[in-house]
């Protein structure tokens, strides 16, 4: 199956090989010339190509908002794999997922 999202300012739609949280930071001097670290929340980044090619999906206030969005990426992956399909086609759902080739879309959240 593959995740594609479609990042939070609605511009990039991706497919992801695998999705991290990081803290959205940046440096700065102080007027003493000491290096100052300063955060802007938290940024839940793409990778892509299994390579360091990478892309900013969304950016959130707090580390604990950034989790929730990312279980609901999880859960939504989740929801995907554990449809019924067996009931409907006698297929496993994994070996339904890569047979038809599912597709996952997942809309990042504004906050």
């Amino acid at each position: 199956m593959d995740l594609w999202i479609r990042s939070q300012d609605k511009e990039k739609l991706l497919k992801c090989d695998d999705i991290v949280i990081k803290n959205h930071r940046y440096d700065t001097m102080d007027e003493y010339g000491n290096r100052c670290i300063n955060y802007k929340g938290y940024e839940i980044v793409g990778y892509f190509d299994k390579n360091t090619e990478n892309e900013t999906l969304g950016t959130y206030k707090t580390k604990e908002r950034a989790l929730e969005v990312l279980d609901k990426i999880q859960s939504c992956i989740e929801t995907n794999k554990m449809f019924d399909l067996y009931s409907r086609t006698g297929v496993y759902p994994n070996e339904f997922n890569k047979k038809y080739n599912l597709v996952t879309v997942y809309q990042m959240p504004i906050d």
